[in-house]
């Protein structure tokens, strides 16, 4: 019988002469890369920070300022004089005392405000403004805040220079929360003064502040003269609190 031819091995699987298709691109899977957030981040906070320097340039353009009086007579005697005599009857002139270029940089706050007592980390409630002083340097200030803190030292350095004048120095503490906190709080950074607590910032948005720390300086009679909005040294501090009494001795002479 006729042997049958051995099978061989089987053939190779026929490969194929077409073009392999491109892999299909791959699927983003939602997350952006961390440079797209860091730019989108910068765009939207110049965005923001353009916006709040407007809206804040409207709200100082369009606040009243005691010294509009000044610069108007400056310009036109005759609309001075009838300024002035206005100023003479509410009050206002005599505390301006002056040409004082600084004026122009007063928020219009009624000093009813400063009237209010407010709880002393010494103890009790106290007055932010009190009748008696010649003028009072008030300080709004926080924990958290870096050049509030870097004023602390010249604040207390400047109380005890001038309180033998009967000027004073106040300082009112926006973010602590109650006396005993804030009291515990300078005593660790080693000042000796009091500071009031206004809690919630109640005081701090009536006035319509927006930056800390927040300086006025009010005259005899309880009116803002001067402010200082961010950090300041101490020969800034004191140059300030003495026009406000110069002011007072000035108009006592008159």
């Amino acid at each position: 019988m006729e042997e049958s031819p051995s099978a061989g091995p089987p053939d190779p699987p026929a490969v194929s002469t077409w073009p392999q298709a491109a892999a299909p691109p791959r699927r983003s899977s939602g997350k952006r890369p961390l440079a797209a957030f860091l730019v989108g981040g910068l765009i939207i906070g110049l965005a923001t920070g353009a916006l709040a320097l407007l809206v804040r340039g409207v709200w100082k353009r369009g606040a009243p300022h005691r010294a509009d009086a000044e610069v108007a007579g400056a310009q036109n005697p005759a609309a001075g004089n009838s300024e002035a005599a206005g100023g003479a009857e509410n009050g206002a002139g005599a505390a301006d005392g002056g040409n004082d270029a600084d004026a122009d940089l007063v928020p219009d706050v009624d000093p009813a405000l400063f009237r209010n007592k407010l709880e002393a980390a010494s103890g009790g409630t106290k007055p932010v403004w009190q009748e008696g002083a010649p003028a009072t340097l008030v300080d709004f200030w926080a924990s958290w805040c870096g050049p509030c803190l870097q004023e602390l030292p010249h604040l207390q350095e400047l109380q005890e220079r001038v309180e033998a004048r009967g000027m004073r120095v106040v300082l009112i503490n926006v973010d602590l929360g109650d006396a005993t906190s804030t009291g515990r709080f300078l005593e660790r950074k080693g000042i000796r003064i009091d500071s009031l607590v206004d809690r919630d910032a109640i005081l701090f948005q009536a006035i319509g502040l927006e930056a800390l720390p927040s300086t006025f300086v009010l005259d005899a009679k309880g009116r803002p003269v001067e402010f200082i909005e961010g950090g300041a040294s101490g020969e800034e501090l004191e140059t300030a609190l003495s026009r406000a009494n110069e002011k007072r001795v000035r108009e006592s002479y008159r």
